[in-house]
Formats: C-alpha cells, sequence, structure tokens
C-alpha cells in the first residue's frame, strides 16, 4: 500500500504541473498569409498531437489519484499500521503530502502530528485511532451493559472491611478423616478456614469450620495474616476461641457465632487505625474492627459479589473482579467470585461493602467444572438469631451487641 501511495504522490505532482501546463491558452491556426515552411507545420502538428496525448494522460493520472486517495483513507482508518508503514519507507515531507492529497477527498484522515511515534507502534488490537476532528462526545465512552464506576470511597471502606477478616488456624493438631478413609493430620499454625468480627468479641464463620465447642478449643483466631505491599508477612495477631461463654451454630445454614476471649492490652498487635486501648484487657473488635450485620441486604443479578478471604489457609487475599451475582435462592445466593478451600467463612460483600452473605460452599458443576459458588444469606442468619435468641434478657443482650 505505502509504494501504491508514493506513486500517487508523484502522480499528483505531475498532475498538478500539466493542469498548470494545460491552463495556458491553446495556439491558434497560423495564418494562411503567413508563409509557412513545412517544418514549422510539422512542428505545430506534433504540438497538437503531444498536447491532446498529455490531456489524455491527465485524466488517467487524476483518475489514479482519486483511487488511491480513496484507498489510503479506508485502509487508514481500518488499519491505522499503514500509516506506521509508510513513516518507514518515505520522508517526512512525502508523508506530508500524502495526507494533504489524500485530505482533498470526503474522508477525514490524521495529519502527520496526529500518528503515533514510528518507535512507539500502535499495540495488537488497536482498531483505529481518532482524528482530531473526533467530536468531544466521541472521545470516552461506557464500555458494555454495564457500569463499572466505583464511588471514590470505594478503596477506603474496603480496606476498613479488610481488617475484622481472620484466618482460623489450629492451635492444637487435630486429624481430620476424609471419606474415602485416609486421614490428613493438621498441624499447629496451619490454616482451616476464614470467619470475622460482627461485634468486638463475636466472630462469625461456618459451622463446618467450627462445628462444637471441643472443636473451637483447638483453634484460634488470626488476624492481619497478610503481606504488605513490599510482599512481606505482617505482624499476626492471635486471639483465642471461648466457646464457653458464647457459642451459636446452626448445621442447616452453616454458620458459627463464637466469642472470642479479650487479652492483654500489652501482647496485642498495634492498632492498624484509630486510638489503642487503655484498658488491661483488650478485645479484638478494639483492634481490628468490625465488619457490621446487614439485615436487609439487596440482591440484584448481576451485581458484584467482593470477598475477602484466607484461600488454601494463605495470606488474605480479595476478590472484586468477575464476581457477578447470577443466582438468589431462599436462602442461599450464587456468584462467580473465585474461592478455594480455606476461604469457606469469608464474608461476601456487595460495591458498597454492605455484608450480604457468608461464603460455604461451591455451586452448580457443568462437566468437570465449577460454574459458581454459593453462600449463605445474611438475612436469613439474622432471622435464625433472632428466633433463637429473641426471648430472654441474655439473647437479647446478644442481638443488641450485633446492632439488631
Amino acid at each position: 500500500m505505502s509504494k501504491q501511495i508514493i506513486n500517487g504522490i508523484f502522480a499528483g505532482l505531475v498532475a498538478g504541473l500539466l493542469i498548470a501546463m494545460s491552463s495556458r491558452s491553446e495556439p491558434s491556426e497560423p495564418s494562411s498569409q503567413t508563409s509557412q515552411t513545412k517544418q514549422a507545420k510539422d512542428i505545430y502538428q506534433k504540438y497538437r498531437h503531444s498536447l491532446q496525448m498529455i490531456k489524455s494522460k491527465q485524466a488517467s493520472l487524476l483518475e489514479e489519484i482519486k483511487q488511491a486517495r480513496t484507498e489510503f483513507t479506508k485502509d487508514a482508518h481500518a488499519n491505522p499500521g499503514v500509516l506506521l508503514d509508510l513513516m518507514k519507507s518515505a520522508s517526512t515531507e512525502t508523508i506530508n503530502l500524502a495526507l494533504r492529497h489524500a485530505s482533498k477527498g470526503t474522508g477525514t484522515i490524521l495529519r502527520l502530528k496526529d500518528v503515533p511515534d514510528p518507535g512507539q507502534p500502535a499495540q495488537p488490537g488497536t482498531k483505529g485511532l481518532l482524528s482530531l476532528d473526533t467530536p468531544p462526545s466521541q472521545l470516552e465512552q461506557l464500555i458494555g451493559p454495564h457500569n463499572n464506576f466505583l464511588p471514590g470511597y470505594f478503596l477506603e471502606v474496603g480496606a476498613r472491611m479488610l481488617n475484622p477478616v481472620a484466618r482460623v488456624t489450629f492451635v492444637r493438631s487435630h486429624v481430620v478423616t476424609l471419606p474415602d478413609g485416609q486421614s490428613t493430620t493438621f498441624a499447629p499454625t496451619d490454616g482451616w478456614g476464614t470467619g470475622f468480627l460482627v461485634s468486638r468479641t463475636l466472630f462469625l464463620t461456618n459451622n463446618h469450620v467450627i462445628p462444637t465447642k471441643e472443636f473451637a478449643k483447638k483453634v484460634g483466631v488470626w488476624f492481619n495474616f497478610q503481606v504488605d505491599a513490599k510482599g512481606l508477612p505482617t505482624t499476626v495477631d492471635q486471639f483465642d476461641c471461648d466457646p464457653d461463654s458464647f457459642f451459636h451454630t446452626n448445621v442447616a445454614l452453616d454458620f458459627t457465632l463464637i466469642r472470642l476471649k479479650p487479652k492483654a492490652a500489652a501482647s496485642a498487635a498495634s492498632v492498624p487505625s484509630g486510638t489503642p486501648s487503655t484498658n488491661p484487657l483488650v478485645s479484638a473488635g478494639e483492634i481490628w474492627g468490625i465488619v457490621p450485620i446487614n439485615n436487609s441486604p439487596d440482591f440484584i443479578l448481576s451485581q458484584a459479589v467482593n470477598i475477602i478471604q484466607h484461600p488454601k489457609g494463605g495470606f488474605k487475599q480479595v476478590a472484586i473482579q468477575e464476581n457477578e451475582l447470577v443466582a438468589v435462592y431462599d436462602n442461599v445466593i450464587r456468584y462467580k467470585s473465585d474461592t478455594e478451600p480455606g476461604s469457606s467463612g469469608s464474608p461476601l460483600f456487595d460495591n458498597f461493602w454492605n455484608l450480604v452473605g457468608l461464603h460455604h460452599a461451591s455451586g452448580d458443576v457443568e462437566g468437570d467444572e465449577f460454574v459458581d459458588n454459593e453462600g449463605i444469606r445474611i438475612d436469613r442468619i439474622v432471622d435464625d438469631l433472632r428466633k433463637v435468641h429473641g426471648e430472654t434478657d441474655a439473647g437479647r443482650a446478644i442481638l443488641a451487641e450485633l446492632g439488631l
């Protein structure tokens, strides 16, 4: 294409000269009264013949220029790479001349100053380049059916919600027998699941993570088990479970609410935000904050379901992409958010960081692959807590502690 354009350029130059030549008046027939030699007549006839040939060639050249201009304009819009080819094979003056000729047509074409530096070619997938004549309304557009804008406080609030989420960690050895009869031994400090604070001392996770009071005595809760921006592990802050103080579990809804023991303030990790407690004993929530319980969440298909979790019992991770809600049922919701073993007990948030559920399992299967994950609706957990604890003073105190 670049050779055709360059040929068109020179054709245009020739055509311009020919147009200038054709603008001169044609000589008249010599007077019969003027004596003419045969040689003069021959010269005159040759000149007329040459002029006719030039006019014919001029029309052909102009048509070629028009065709080259059309093809150049079309290719430049469809494939910006043609501009880069030009820059590699022609001088700046030649390119400018070509663009001036091409821009005389009906199409809009880029000027040289609009073309990327040839040292930085357009990336694969580039469909076209905008000219300076592009209307401002077309410079930025929403892409796709959904508005992906998030409020400026999204990251600020998300960072606060990160702190109350913790890893459930073994503090004593535990042997797990699998359905096939094989057994696996978990050692102290091994990860087991995820959970989060919903009050200063109450910790929410799955029933299959902490099923009984006896099991709760084998595990502790590790806050701040994560890496910092430099990739270095941060200081872990462990709190022990206190099932004898409060323990509520529901197998059908797969959740457990358990109290954590306060500990000496001197042994607690530094406060990530706020003022350290002056009390001799400090609760986990005083240091790490809480995830407020939302007793009336909204569920809208395709809304985001963000998860803060400890997949595979490892460092804390977040899932905030490709995480749309795909189904809503009486007790559970299904979503595309990524999880792994160890994520059980993680909080589920919408894009305003409202708590909407408790992750507990994988969901539907197509072939050999899971296509979504499943969580317990937080409003169903609230319903169960109110039903069980709403009739006694001690129970109502628990509900008040949860803000219910």
